[in-house]
């Protein structure tokens, strides 16, 4: 599939608007200055690994960025009405280690999954068009 400059400028937008809606999710939840550079280190990896499939695989960009947006539109809608208990849970674990009661919630664990299959299934389906 080859894109038009328009649309691979669209999809451009499209991941650094992504990737600007996951930190807003996922930078204030994070208990503690280290933490919150990690989360900040998720979509260039994210980023990285999906070149790196790009380069091996001969993809080129307009495959990946829908690709890239959806995996990082995912984790956000995933985090939808679990995001109160997950900051608990998250400063628990900081304060106590690690323990059974500050695992995420079987609910919200299916919420991310279900969202990352949903978002990843109409990636590869616009990328297959």
């Amino acid at each position: 599939m080859e894109a038009s400059p328009v649309m691979l400028a669209i999809w451009w937008i499209a991941a650094i608007v992504g990737t600007l809606l996951f930190l807003l999710a996922f930078v204030p939840i994070m208990p503690d200055r280290q933490q919150q550079r990690n989360i900040c280190i998720a979509p260039v990896a994210g980023a990285a690994a999906l070149v790196l499939y790009g380069i091996f695989r001969h993809e080129s960009i307009a495959t990946l960025l829908p690709m890239y947006t959806a995996i990082v539109i995912a984790f956000p809608l995933g985090l939808i009405g679990h995001r109160r208990k997950m900051k608990e849970n998250l400063r628990d674990r900081a304060e106590n280690g690690p323990s059974r009661e500050n695992d995420p919630s079987v609910g919200s664990t299916v919420q991310v999954l279900v969202a990352l299959f949903a978002c990843g299934t109409a990636a590869l389906v616009y990328v297959n068009l």
